[in-house]
């Protein structure tokens, strides 16, 4: 489970947050390293810059190039992607299912060509 963090902007205190989210908050500038953060378990602030975000540092530098490509679309936007590919590999799988005699028979002239070319 995420854990959960409490920052304060200089005018109220927001969260809980997970720590991605404060990365995230850092990076777009909305909150910087003197940046009060406590965990939601605790009682204790400190700066941003002395908080322990390596665990969530790990999980972003570890993710997957399809969540880096796909984290910002819209639901709608990646079911019509979903979509556009299933058509193109239902398509690719049918024009293979008419053409594997043809490869298949090319795929045999060749290998005759080599043998008798030897």
């Amino acid at each position: 489970m995420a854990r959960k963090f409490i920052y304060d902007n200089g005018e109220e205190k927001l969260g809980p947050v997970t720590g991605a989210e404060l990365l995230r908050l850092r990076a777009e500038g909305e909150i910087d390293d003197n940046t009060w953060v406590r965990r939601e378990d605790s009682a204790t602030w400190r700066p941003l810059r002395n908080t322990d975000l390596r665990e969530e540092r790990e999980k972003e530098a570890s993710r997957s190039l399809w969540s880096l490509l796909f984290r910002h679309l819209s639901p709608g936007l990646k079911v019509a992607i979903f979509l556009f590919l299933l058509i193109i590999v239902v398509m690719l799988l049918t024009v293979a299912a008419y053409l594997w005699p043809v490869l298949l028979c090319l795929l045999l002239l060749w290998m005759l060509y080599r043998i008798i070319s030897r």
